[in-house]
Order: structure tokens, then C-alpha cells, then sequence
């Protein structure tokens, strides 16, 4: 996740950024009227036409159910199989906090389970991608275009970044086996990537983050923290600018992210930073749930990564790099 405090925007209340996988339509929806979540899916903004009909709103809402396919699966994964892929992005200890990151992005979901938790209902998604003119993000998070705006998830389409080329997990194949490896492949890569499994989990990630400085883990930095004071839990009352440095989205791609948990990660001037950080890293979440989804689900384990793209064709210019390709 990009969060555009680098363009001096300010954070608030209001949330707005295969093979063998579960169908979404058999999930019963709350008969509860009183229930505080109206509707499962977030507000669609600036979207022509703003309905059903708009292929954009189709597979955005195919996004938020195969988020959250992603996620349930993650952390319906047995402990071995949870564990081992666990430390390749996270240091020993941090499995509960993940778990609580994870979980809030699909519970509670009484409203409608097959698109993720009830208090995603609250996001907005705007079409209008005024803060980057699809410079270098293909999508980000961002508190509006005035202060009293909603915080708001963007998905770039322009001519040289287009997230919607990221495809629905049901594209994505794993093989019937043998030298037959399907479209995934072999290594941990940008083909297992796809809107919802991969670049929607990333932009959810840090709205959750803030939640663990409640939880008194000793390896989270406070002050990395409020990088990504995440909306969902942050009080009205404190909306305020945020100084964005060295923390938060520090490491991109399936290579870097292993280096930041190895301690090579760095900041934006060259400094390193210390691998704790992975807790507080979007991509890290991101990479570690599409691993563990697949390996799940293509009953194979697979290879490390051989390049740091994370971006299939067509996202981003080729080859996407920090410089032309955020998220």
C-alpha cells in the first residue's frame, strides 16, 4: 500500500482501501434487519455507470470475494503447513498478530461471509484517480481529495498502469500435475497474483495494522505504527498528518520482502532497517498469504522466488520496479 501522505493528505475515520476454490454463492446472508452493515460490499465512487452493469464493479466485487477465499483458507491452514511458509515473511512470535491482521479482513461477516468482514462494508472505492494520474501506483489508498473526505482505495487505470490486469483467482490454475504445472508455475512469482487474492489483501493490510498497538506485542514499533494508523480503528477525534519516513511499505516484490525479514531491508535514503519491520510491511502479508493459498490449494510447495516482480503483463511498465510500480 502507497498511503498518500506523500502527497499531504491526511488520515480519517471512514475506511475507503485458480484451481479447486470455493464457489461464493451457497454463503447464507444475515436475516437480521437491524444489523449495522446494510450492504457486504463498499461504496463504489465516481464509477460510470455507478451499478452491476460496469465490467470495473464486476471485477472488483469477484475481488472481494477471492480476498476473501484468500484469507479464510490462510487461516483455516494447519499449523505445520501455516508455520513453515510462515517463516519465510514473519519472525517466530508474530503468528498470533498476523492471524489478528488477517482476521479482521474476513470477521466478523454476518452480513454476507463470501465478501469479507462486515466492516468492510464501510469502504469506499473511487474510480477517480486524481492524487497519481497513473504516474507509478497502480493502486493505493488514499484520505480523499480534501481533508473531510473518506479514506478511499483506488485502483489505477490509465495508459501505463491498469490494476484490473490483475486476474480473478479462477484464472489462475495450478496443473494436473507432473511436468503439466498450469498457469502458477513452479516458484513463488507474479503468476499466482491476482486483484483480490493479492493487490486488495496488500491495500487492507495497514487499515489493520494500527490494531496491533493495542495488543502490547513487544517487536512493534509504535511510531512505525502511525505510518499506517489504520482508519478502521482510529478515532475520529484524531485525524491528523502523518510524517511519513522509513516505515511502512518498505519492501516490494516476493525477493524483497524475504531480504527485509533477513535483515537487508531500507528505507527510502539507504538505511537499513531492522527486520522487525516485516510486521508493518503490506507486501509481506500479501506475499506470505498468496504462498500459503496456493500451496494449500495446488497440493505442491513451490520454489523461491527467481525475480521480484509483482506485477503480472500489463499492470505496470515491465519490469515493475519501486520507481514505476507501487501499491
Amino acid at each position: 500500500m502507497v498511503a498518500l501522505t506523500k502527497f499531504a493528505l491526511f488520515l480519517s475515520l471512514t475506511f475507503s482501501c485458480t484451481q479447486a476454490h470455493p464457489a461464493h454463492g451457497s454463503v447464507a446472508q444475515s436475516p437480521n434487519p437491524s444489523h449495522l452493515f446494510k450492504r457486504a460490499l463498499p461504496t463504489w465512487k465516481n464509477f460510470t455507470p455507478n451499478d452491476a452493469t460496469n465490467p470495473q464493479i464486476v471485477q472488483l466485487t469477484q475481488a472481494f470475494k477471492d480476498m476473501a477465499t484468500v484469507v479464510n483458507a490462510v487461516l483455516a491452514a494447519d499449523q505445520n503447513t501455516f508455520n513453515t511458509i510462515f517463516l519465510k515473511y514473519f519472525q517466530d512470535g508474530m503468528q498470533t498478530a498476523v492471524k489478528q491482521v488477517l482476521s479482521h479482513m474476513v470477521t466478523p461477516a454476518t452480513t454476507d461471509p463470501s465478501t469479507g468482514a462486515d466492516i468492510l462494508s464501510t469502504i469506499v472505492v473511487d474510480n477517480n484517480d486524481y492524487a497519481n494520474a497513473g504516474a507509478f501506483l497502480a493502486c493505493y489508498t488514499s484520505s480523499g481529495e480534501t481533508a473531510s473526505d473518506p479514506y478511499s482505495i483506488h485502483f489505477t487505470q490509465s495508459a501505463t498502469h491498469n490494476a484490473y490486469k490483475y486476474p480473478a483467482l479462477s484464472a489462475i490454475t495450478c496443473g494436473a500435475g507432473g511436468t503439466d504445472t498450469g498457469t502458477i508455475g513452479t516458484t513463488v512469482s507474479d503468476k499466482m497474483t491476482s486483484l483480490g487474492g493479492y493487490a486488495l489483501v496488500h491495500e487492507l493490510t495497514p487499515s489493520f495494522t494500527i490494531h496491533l498497538k493495542s495488543q502490547s506485542f513487544s517487536f512493534v514499533d509504535t511510531l512505525s505504527l502511525t505510518r499506517h494508523a489504520g482508519p478502521v480503528f482510529q478515532s475520529s477525534a484524531t485525524k491528523a498528518f502523518t510524517d511519513l519516513d522509513e516505515t511502512g511499505d518498505v519492501a516490494y516484490g516476493p525477493q524483497n520482502v524475504l531480504q527485509l525479514l533477513a535483515g537487508q531491508g531500507k528505507d527510502s535514503d539507504g538505511h537499513p532497517l531492522p527486520a522487525k519491520y516485516c510486521i508493518n510491511n503490506a507486501d509481506s502479508y500479501a506475499w506470505f498469504v498468496n504462498e500459503i493459498y496456493w500451496t494449500i490449494t495446488c497440493k505442491r510447495n513451490f520454489g523461491p522466488p527467481t525475480d521480484n516482480s509483482y506485477a503480472p503483463a500489463g499492470v505496470c511498465p515491465a519490469p515493475a520496479t519501486d520507481a514505476n510500480c507501487q501499491l
